[in-house]
């Protein structure tokens, strides 16, 4: 069964609730998608560029996910410091 065409919105919609933003970039078919909380040079250094819509929600979602598992990283990795002071704390 064929999927139906996704509209800008939609995909727009779609990353956004994952922190992501979608732009046309020229009007010509060019899509842009970035994390939504990074500004100026950081969020450029993360954009991705597309022609395809598809493409920039799969892409998009791809983006998101891998951030989460960064930031999950990051927490792990902070508790496990954190347990090491308490234990060097309580000798």
């Amino acid at each position: 069964m064929p999927k139906p065409d996704l509209t800008f919105k939609q995909v727009q919609s779609s990353l956004k609730e994952q922190g992501m933003v979608l732009c046309s970039c020229d009007g010509a078919g060019d899509y842009r998608v970035a994390f939504a909380g990074l500004r100026g040079d950081l969020q450029e250094l993360s954009a991705y560029y597309t022609a395809d819509l598809e493409d920039a929600l799969l892409t998009g979602l791809l983006m998101a996910q891998r951030a989460k598992e960064m930031e999950a990283a990051r927490l792990v990795e902070a508790w496990h410091a954190s347990q090491q002071v308490l234990a060097t704390l309580s000798r």
